[in-house]
């Protein structure tokens, strides 16, 4: 679907460099600051701010797939990212839920396993939100286990890893590679999960997203970054996940 004409796409993508070069982003992570660092963007220590030369966006641009595969448990539902496809997936932590039964109420484990159900039912949805509805009910530190053990279970789609931290995205890359037998090594070379890396408004990246957005390239995963600055999501995945 073409939203928007390719002289507009690329008024977006030099007002993007520009920002990147003269503006630049702030990043939490002292960890992501000292990658970022050693690759050759321009980093303050005291404000935390990250400034990316064009070129150096340009070159980690160009090592990104135009497109890719993701292959859940089941290998017949393999999806493929990227090209003329459209994927429909299930929306991400809703804290309520609501139907015509039993009214609103506040999200919880039984009806995100139903959500999983159905997903796995009808054969427009194509892979798993991070927590469909959230659980709130179980504890805020574990309930992810649960949720992918839910998707596990009652789906044999892709589903998206919570990347609050470098552990709770571990969790999820190790989980759907126990169900489908293979090691970390083996999962890197046929990824099967994907996450979403939320941006503070308008251009900080937060210790536990940058987090887990590194340990999600670090294993070979997936990750979409929403950005107000559209170079600015595209640098950061690309780059990191290349270095």
């Amino acid at each position: 679907m073409q939203v928007l004409s390719p002289d507009q796409i690329e008024a977006i993508h030099l007002t993007s460099l520009r920002i990147l070069e003269e503006l630049g982003v702030e990043v939490m992570s002292p960890r992501a600051l000292a990658v970022l660092e050693k690759a050759g963007a321009e980093v303050d220590r005291a404000t935390r701010t990250v400034r990316l030369d064009r070129g150096l966006i340009e070159s980690a641009l160009a090592s990104a797939p135009a497109s890719f595969v993701l292959t859940p448990r089941n290998a017949a539902k393999r999806i493929l990212l990227g090209g003329n496809r459209i994927n429909f997936g299930l929306v991400a932590g809703p804290p309520n839920v609501h139907d015509c039964e039993r009214g609103r109420r506040a999200g919880n484990h039984r009806d995100y396993c139903d959500f999983i159900r159905l997903a796995q039912y009808f054969n427009a949805i194509h892979l798993i939100g991070n927590q469909v509805c959230a659980p709130i009910e179980l504890p805020a530190n574990s309930r992810h286990l649960d949720t992918y053990r839910a998707n596990l279970k009652y789906s044999d789609q892709v589903f998206h890893c919570s990347a609050i931290g470098a552990g709770r995205a571990l969790d999820g890359i190790r989980m759907m590679a126990i169900s489908r037998g293979l090691s970390l090594e083996e999962f890197a070379a046929s990824p099967g999960v994907i996450t979403i890396i939320s941006v503070n408004s308008p251009r900080r990246f937060d210790g536990a997203m940058s987090d887990g957005l590194m340990t999600m390239a670090e294993y070979g995963q997936v990750v979409c970054v929403c950005e107000q600055v559209t170079a600015a999501a595209d640098i950061y995945s690309a780059g990191l996940a290349n270095l």
